[in-house]
């Protein structure tokens, strides 16, 4: 070794007694050759002994060493932030799906934010990515598929049941669905979903808004309010702008988002 190593000393004691080793074996090789050549000397048996319990500690040392960062390692490759305990990139599972195949809903982590999968029955995924919601918040996001509108969300575990309502449709005009609900579900496999990074006591739903506009589009955002058991509701409302509507609800979110509130 050229330099001594400043992280893990033991490794250049290590070194300098393998060496020294070496050096005896190779001078005991030669006296074959060179019959005038000294002999090493040799440790009495009771040094031997010494040293090489000596060496087996250090040794075993350097295994641990060695098998701890291996431990990290693995926690990486499996995707470990190593801080807060939950992982930063899973695999989707299934939440749920439903009864007739309808659709189907997915949870996975992507650099620590959690993220939905909707998959429609002959439609396009859908997704959304974002932080977990806290106790008594909901967060979602909509889709259009089948010539139907669809609301999909995770909630805290704080929340029961969701009831949504279209925003600033003006005389009941833009929206088919007046207003909407149903209850907060949990995993479908608890073991798989806590695999997955799904918050435990955390819950999942997913709503049929009814037939979506003619050509396809949202024409007003969905107002959904987290409701407990009794349909008492228990934190604030999401205003869901994921289909690109912009309207002032929309508005006022992105603002108070920007600000920071």
């Amino acid at each position: 070794m050229n330099g001594r190593n400043p992280d893990l000393p033991i490794l250049d004691e290590l070194g300098a007694e393998f060496t020294a080793l070496v050096e005896a074996a190779q001078a005991a090789e030669s006296h074959g050759t060179r019959r005038r050549a000294p002999l090493p000397t040799v440790p009495p048996r009771r040094e031997r002994g010494a040293q090489v319990r000596r060496i087996g500690r250090r040794a075993a040392i350097v295994l641990v060493l060695l098998c701890a960062v291996g431990g990290v390692a693995f926690a990486a490759l499996r995707g470990s932030d190593g801080g807060s305990g939950e992982p930063t990139h899973t695999a989707p599972t299934p939440l749920g799906s439903a009864g007739d195949g309808a659709w189907s809903l997915s949870a996975y982590r992507d650099e620590g934010r959690l993220c939905m999968v909707f998959a429609p029955r002959g439609g396009e995924l859908s997704g959304n990515c974002g932080v977990a919601p806290a106790r008594d918040h909901v967060r979602t996001a909509g889709a259009i598929a089948g010539g139907r509108r669809y609301l999909f969300g995770v909630a805290g575990r704080g929340v029961e049941r969701v009831a949504v309502s279209a925003a600033e449709a003006a005389g009941g005009h833009g929206a088919t669905w007046p207003t909407a609900g149903g209850r907060v579900r949990v995993p479908v496999d608890h073991a798989a979903a806590r695999d997955a990074g799904f918050p435990p006591g955390d819950g999942w739903f997913v709503l049929d808004l009814g037939p979506a506009d003619p050509a396809g589009r949202a024409k007003a955002p969905a107002v959904v309010a987290p409701l407990d058991a009794r349909g008492r509701r228990v934190g604030p409302n999401y205003v869901d702008c994921s289909l690109g509507v912009i309207g002032e609800a929309c508005k006022r979110r992105i603002e108070a988002i920007a600000s920071g509130n």
